[in-house]
């Protein structure tokens, strides 16, 4: 995805710099700009370049596609090492698919969110970043709004940040990411096709569609942060459901816990349990169900067979979503779900 710096990859010019107690006044037209870009209007396809500006860098192309809720998936056609990988970020997990490996790596985040931009609406509601609308300019044949993040402070007149943004539906087109030697990285759109000819369905966005024929899924964490179940438990708005029956050599093995230091009215939280018999590994990721929110649709018929699943079931304090990653026979799978207390 990286390529040595170039002489053409110039840096931005620094706009004037700004006192750093004057406080910020923000672009709204482009700060809603930079809101749809997160959820587009349309949704596409096309190519995209990728190039990062280390000393040994190289670059990537890939086939990205798009939706309008703001779900991603990167298709890797090059360098040869990567060719055939697949990326796909939607807003409530991460998976990739090592295509030589025969590995998918997956990651499930309690937040509607990715990280980093929740990062980036934080520090502009707190007035540390400045977005401002630059200029114009087309990309990959479609007209695109230049907005900029500014850092404030000690950062004052540096940029964080550009993105070129579809003028028309919020899609990114391009981005560059800046340090203080200047550029660091950039993606950009070289052809894209645009709703309703890019031909962009929903299943291409299922952790489903990542399936190798030998993988090795794995929920992608740390250390665990809990080695006790009772302690992770205590942290939690809501008690556990636990599987009274595990499969043969299977035993808890580690918890992590998310939004445990949220707003009371909002502290809706999140758990996963991790279990394992040394070897292999399963975990079930669980939440309170939303209130009035849609049932989650499970295919009784195919449900145990799939290494990543999504159950519904009830507990005391009301329904909980349940989230299975693993590699259990649809027998020991079916078990696991039957037996959540």
């Amino acid at each position: 995805r990286i390529a040595p710096y170039r002489a053409d990859m110039q840096a931005a010019p620094r706009p004037v710099l700004r006192n750093a107690l004057q406080p910020i006044v923000q672009d709204e037209g482009a700060l809603a700009l930079l809101k749809r870009m997160v959820r587009p209007t349309a949704s596409y396809v096309g190519e995209q370049v990728t190039e990062v500006t280390e000393r040994s860098g190289r670059s990537s192309r890939q086939i990205i596609k798009g939706d309008t809720q703001g779900r991603i998936r990167r298709e890797f056609l090059s360098p040869g090492e990567w060719a055939g990988d697949v990326m796909l970020v939607t807003p409530g997990q991460y998976g990739y698919l090592h295509k030589r490996e025969n590995r998918l790596d997956v990651a499930l985040w309690p937040t509607e969110w990715n990280d980093r931009e929740k990062r980036m609406f934080a520090l502009l509601r707190r007035g540390r970043v400045a977005v401002t609308r630059v200029g114009e300019e087309p990309v990959a044949g479609r007209n695109a709004t230049i907005i900029a993040l500014t850092g404030a402070g000690g950062q004052a007149g540096q940029f964080q940040m550009k993105f070129w943004i579809d003028t028309e539906t919020g899609i990114q087109l391009k981005n560059e990411k800046y340090a203080p030697g200047g550029l660091e990285s950039r993606s950009y759109m070289t052809a894209i096709t645009v709703n309703p000819t890019a031909g962009v369905a929903s299943k291409d966005f299922e952790m489903g569609s990542l399936q190798a024929s030998n993988p090795t899924t794995d929920p992608w964490f740390p250390a665990a942060q809990f080695t006790d179940l009772q302690q992770a438990a205590s942290q939690m708005p809501f008690h556990p459901l636990e599987p009274a029956t595990l499969p043969s050599g299977f035993r808890f093995s580690g918890a992590w816990t998310f939004g445990v230091n949220l707003k009371a009215q909002n502290r809706r939280g999140a758990i996963l349990l991790r279990y394992s018999d040394g070897v292999s590994s399963f975990s079930l990721y669980q939440r309170q169900a939303r209130p009035n929110g849609k049932p989650l649709k499970t295919s009784i018929t195919r449900a145990y067979r799939r290494s990543i699943q999504r159950w519904t079931v009830a507990a005391p304090e009301g329904e909980r979503e349940i989230t299975y990653i693993g590699h259990l026979t649809s027998e020991q799978a079916q078990a696991v779900h039957d037996t959540l207390r």
